[in-house]
């Protein structure tokens, strides 16, 4: 017993040695010839500065999230569009996370020394690439791959009296050109699917449609869209939920045609939804490859509610049935221990899905 009130005290005394690291740290935020200032935008659109050192690898320009706290990072990776300030003169950047061969690569490029992690209390070490704005069509088009910047989406529900061909056909012509004049662009339209009575979701009901737009980060108008299709003949309800982007498999474009889409809730506490999203980018590496399946995208509703992240995956099957078949990970085993990791983070009320195909011309 001795032997473990001995142990028992050194651990409560070197946590509080890393706690008070952290605070002075995070209080005083020192500067130096090789730091620069990130400044990150949070959800109810304020804006924090950071002091983070600068790294360089390959060429490229990173900064890392070092330490516990890393509420910057997580901000970064909800709304990409941060600003960098260097020697006097700021600039405006992307925020990209890396993961795989980029992540090891700068981490050995850029190692933090055995006493730092030991003040620092060995955090996981995560990265984002910062990648120009202004006139850089090569930077966008780097961001655009995994991404979109500067976009959110709008996410609507659309229940109906009867008819969803007729509302569908008003949809696409009288609201969708209507909401392109005020900036928007269609994403995507989510229509019922056929599934078994054994499926372990739900789908859209045979009276029901869901409906996705991009729009310009300070042009979205969720409450326009909304009166847009309520006026509709047909239109019973309508709900529609504000997303940012985390990951989009081809920017604004759905890279998928028909087949089974399933659509996942996760929640998360907010500072857990970085390491969420590195998971998730990990496994579906080589979990796509595997299985024939790809990932739509990963979106962060806005704003947090009860202080909880709830994030929305959209991931597309050929088939229910190789939906089915996905759900033995022997095939692979890399992506099921990622899997598995990001599970343990989620939070009570994750995993509600519903099922739907999609609308292509």
């Amino acid at each position: 017993m001795r032997a473990v009130r001995i142990i028992a005290i050194l651990v409560l005394v070197y946590a509080g040695l890393v706690v008070a690291f952290e605070s002075l740290l995070g209080y005083y935020q020192p500067s130096s010839q090789g730091t620069i200032v990130i400044t990150t935008t949070d959800a109810d659109g304020e804006t924090h500065d950071r002091v983070v050192s600068r790294l360089d690898s390959d060429g490229q320009l990173y900064v890392a999230a070092n330490h516990w706290p890393r509420a910057w990072y997580n901000q970064a990776l909800a709304e990409p569009n941060v600003s960098i300030t260097s020697d006097g003169e700021r600039s405006a950047y992307l925020a990209i996370p890396v993961s795989g061969e980029e992540h090891d690569r700068i981490n050995r490029d850029n190692p933090v020394g055995l006493v730092g992690r030991i003040l620092m209390g060995f955090p996981p070490r995560r990265f984002v690439r910062l990648e120009s704005r202004p006139g850089d069509e090569a930077a966008l088009a780097a961001w655009d791959a995994s991404t979109s910047s500067g976009h959110v989406f709008t996410y609507s529900i659309i229940d109906t009296t009867s008819d969803t061909d007729g509302v569908l056909a008003l949809l696409e012509s009288t609201v969708l050109p209507a909401m392109v004049e005020t900036g928007a662009e269609p994403y995507s339209v989510w229509l019922p699917v056929e599934l078994p009575e054994d499926a372990p979701f739900a789908g859209l009901s045979g009276t029901q449609l869901a409906l996705m737009l991009s729009w310009p980060e300070a042009g979205v108008s969720a409450e326009v869209l909304d009166a847009a299709i309520t006026a509709l003949d047909g239109v019973a309800a309508v709900h529609t939920r504000t997303l940012v982007p985390l990951y989009l498999a081809e920017g604004l474009h759905v890279p998928t045609g028909q087949g089974f889409y399933v659509h996942r809730e996760e929640r998360y506490e907010p500072a857990d939804v970085g390491e969420a999203v590195r998971l998730s980018e990990e496994a579906w590496e080589t979990w796509e490859p595997a299985w024939g399946t790809r990932v739509t995208g990963l979106y962060r509703e806005r704003p947090d509610s009860s202080d909880q992240a709830r994030l929305l995956r959209i991931v597309w099957y050929p088939s229910h049935q190789r939906w089915i078949e996905t759900r033995e990970f022997d095939r692979d085993p890399e992506s099921r221990e990622r899997f598995i990791a990001r599970r343990q983070l989620q939070l009570e009320g994750s995993g509600i899905a519903i099922a739907t195909n999609r609308a292509v011309e």
